[in-house]
């Protein structure tokens, strides 16, 4: 793996993590039969919302500046079993 597919790989890696952290956030508040969850600072739903679409744009971005090395690590992403993952990469 040379230098720049690795650095785009760590860059998406941390995308996908805090578009994780946003989407288990928004699913923790909602579902009453999950165990709460540990104390965390709380962020109103639509500030969760714009962080969400900025991680979104961020990756698009990103995605569009590296298509050479990107697109091997970023198109397993659209055989997610995960739902919003899925539909995430196709914002992507």
């Amino acid at each position: 793996m040379d230098a720049k597919s690795a650095l785009f790989l760590k860059y998406f890696t941390l995308f996908m993590n805090l578009l994780s952290d946003c989407v288990d956030t928004v699913e923790g508040e909602k579902d009453p039969t999950n165990p709460p969850l540990p104390p965390r600072p709380r962020m109103a739903a639509g500030k969760l919302r714009t962080l969400r679409n900025a991680t979104i744009q961020a990756m698009s971005n990103l995605l569009s500046a590296n298509i050479d090395s990107g697109l091997m690590h970023s198109i397993d992403l659209g055989y997610n079993p995960d739902l919003q993952t899925r539909a995430a990469f196709m914002e992507v």
